[in-house]
C-alpha cells in the first residue's frame, strides 16, 4: 500500500479525487490508503458474495458488491470500500457511499490482511447499524465472522472447512464454504510473466 497524498484531508477533498486505473483509494481518519484491484481468486469470491447478498437483500434493503460503494463515517473522515455490503438505509442513488450498513464483507488478500483484520475491523465495529462483518480469505479456506452481541460485545466465529456453513443472521442467509470456494485450486502456483 502507498499513501499518494500524505496530508490529512476532508471527505469533500476525497470525493473530488479520481484514483488511477487499477487502484482503489480509501480514506482512513483523513489519510488516503491506496491499493490495487484484486486477483482472479479475489474477483471470483467477490462475484459469489455479491450474488449471495443480492439474493437475500429483501426490500427496502440493498446489496452492493465488488468494491462499488463506500462505507462512510463522517465523524472520523473515513470512507472504506468493502467487497460487499448490505444496507437498509434510505439511499440517494447519486451518492458513492452508504452510512448504515448491516453487513459488510471483505475478501482478504496478502496485501490487505492487516488492513482488513485490524484497521477495517475497528472502522466497521464503530458503526452502530452494523450487525456482522465477514472476512473471506482468497489464499486458503478461511472465513471469520464478527457478530455484534449484547451490550455492544462482538463474537468472532472462524470457519476453516469446506463442510462449514456461515449463518448470516443480518440477511437471514446461510453461506456454504464449499459453494463459495468451488473450483478454486489453492495448490497451483502463480506463474511468473515475462
Amino acid at each position: 500500500m502507498i499513501d499518494p497524498r500524505p496530508l490529512p484531508m476532508s471527505l469533500d477533498d476525497y470525493d473530488g479525487l479520481q484514483p488511477p486505473e487499477g487502484q482503489i483509494w480509501e480514506l482512513h481518519e483523513g489519510y488516503i490508503v491506496a491499493f490495487s484491484t484484486g486477483t482472479g481468486r479475489h474477483a471470483i469470491l467477490c462475484t459469489r458474495i455479491a450474488a449471495e447478498l443480492e439474493s437475500h437483500a429483501a426490500p427496502p434493503c440493498h446489496a452492493f458488491g465488488a468494491s462499488t460503494i463506500g462505507v462512510r463515517q463522517t465523524d472520523r473522515a473515513t470512507n472504506a470500500v468493502p467487497d460487499g455490503a448490505v444496507t437498509c438505509e434510505e439511499l440517494d442513488l447519486n451518492e458513492t457511499y452508504i452510512v448504515a450498513p448491516k453487513l459488510v464483507v471483505e475478501v482478504i488478500s496478502p496485501e490487505s490482511v492487516n488492513r482488513d483484520r485490524v484497521a477495517k475491523l475497528d472502522i466497521y465495529r464503530a458503526i452502530p447499524s452494523l450487525h456482522e462483518y465477514l472476512m473471506i480469505d482468497s489464499r486458503k479456506v478461511w472465513a471469520s465472522l464478527y457478530r455484534r452481541g449484547p451490550a455492544n460485545t462482538w463474537i468472532d466465529m472462524m470457519y476453516t472447512s469446506l463442510d462449514d456453513s456461515i449463518d448470516l443472521l443480518s440477511i437471514e442467509s446461510q453461506l456454504s464454504i464449499a459453494h463459495l470456494y468451488r473450483g478454486i485450486d489453492f495448490a497451483k502456483k502463480r506463474k511468473k510473466r515475462r
